[in-house]
């Protein structure tokens, strides 16, 4: 009578034990599932929270030119001439005026 006891007791904690395995792995699929779910529905948001701006503008301003205004973009930078100026932001030339007198004698 013990031994059909111990038999009994054995399979119930074997039972039980294969019912918590099942209860983990249906929390566990269904927790992907959902963050799977989260991801996609919400992707851009979410690597937003995750993503960490530089500012390369702060750095040697950008390695744009000093006539030149240098603006953070999310996840890159821009360099643009200042009026007056002419180039791609990384090299910026001054306008060339010339200037022509005419001298007119008495």
């Amino acid at each position: 009578m013990v031994q059909f006891q111990d038999h009994v007791f054995k399979m119930i904690q074997l039972v039980i034990g294969v019912l918590f395995l099942v209860l983990v792995k249906v929390f566990l699929f269904s927790f992907l599932f959902l963050f799977i779910y989260f991801l996609k529905k919400n992707k851009s948001n979410f690597l937003q929270c995750w993503t960490i701006d530089v500012n390369e503008c702060l750095i040697n301003h950008g390695g744009c030119d000093a006539n030149a205004k240098c603006e953070n973009t999310p996840g890159s930078f821009s360099c643009s001439c200042n009026q007056g100026y002419f180039g791609n932001g990384f090299v910026c030339n001054g306008m060339i005026v010339f200037y022509c007198f005419i001298i007119l004698p008495n």
